[in-house]
């Protein structure tokens, strides 16, 4: 898995490859004519395609300077900060896939604060804000073996593994054997599984990311903003597209954990 700077056409293959359940997951509130934000979009002209037959108008926020040039150049609605700031624009969707986790690990309170109340103020009455993120299980009790397929994995996995520990992604709950398989709770294996799958060349931003966002999602939306929306259902979804990306690294049959937890909101009158 790439970002977008170092690698660009493999950033949007594997973008356009998760594009099916990213849309699957917002294609039952999608009607003709509603708004819809992408917020924090990055590129993936599948979904956008996906959005644009629906006949919702699909709009796009995204960081990245060079992810909103390349998006104005398709034609897509791009909206900065300042719009939403503005209230130029209201939503009657807000999807944030997989930008939760980057929201809670990188931002200080201040920032978290500002962009969440932001996003709210940008929702229309009865909106729906749908967060689709990781899916840690937070199981601390359940153990799991990871099994290297080989001793290249085993020693990237142990950069991991180092970078996660210092950063205090996981703890040191965990025991390595000669064979390089290693035993530890299921909280810390999904972090070591999902954020490896990444490659070394992510390995400053990756290892600074947490994956375990329940807990995030109560604090800084639930709680602060009860009386503003409320959650209507949470699931979880499995990606099978994950598997060839992770048997590069681990021994493994089958996607091990849920991949993505679901959050649907709905803003209250």
């Amino acid at each position: 898995m790439e970002n977008y700077s170092s690698n660009k056409d493999t950033y949007i293959k594997r973008m356009n490859q998760t594009a099916k359940s990213k849309f699957a997951v917002v294609a039952p509130y999608l009607l003709k004519g509603m708004k819809i934000l992408d917020f924090g979009s990055g590129i993936s002209p599948v979904f956008i395609s996906d959005v644009d037959s629906s006949g919702a108008e699909y709009y796009a926020y995204d960081i990245s300077k060079t992810v909103q040039t390349e998006l104005a150049s398709m034609g897509v609605n791009v909206v900065t900060k300042e719009d939403l700031t503005n209230k130029e624009v209201q939503f009657d969707i807000i999807y944030l896939s997989s930008v939760f986790h980057e929201i809670i690990s990188y931002l200080n309170r201040q920032e978290r604060t500002e962009i969440i109340t932001m996003i709210m103020e940008s929702l229309k009455t009865d909106g729906y804000l749908i967060i689709r993120d990781w899916a840690n299980p937070n199981d601390t009790n359940q153990l799991f073996c990871i099994k290297p397929v080989s001793n290249q994995a085993t020693q990237e996995i142990e950069i991991w593994i180092n970078e996660l520990l210092k950063n205090s992604i996981i703890d040191n709950d965990y025991n390595q054997y000669e064979d390089g398989s290693i035993i530890t709770h299921s909280k810390n294996a999904y972090e070591i599984i999902f954020h490896t799958v990444w490659g070394l060349k992510s390995l400053s931003r990756e290892s600074k990311e947490q994956y375990n966002i329940e807990d995030s999602i109560m604090n800084w939306i639930c709680y602060p903003h009860e009386k503003s929306i409320h959650l209507k259902t949470v699931y979880q979804e499995t990606d099978e597209t994950y598997l060839p990306h992770l048997q590069k690294y681990f021994d493994l049959d089958s996607v091990p954990f849920n991949t993505k937890s679901i959050y649907i909101f709905q803003k209250n009158k």
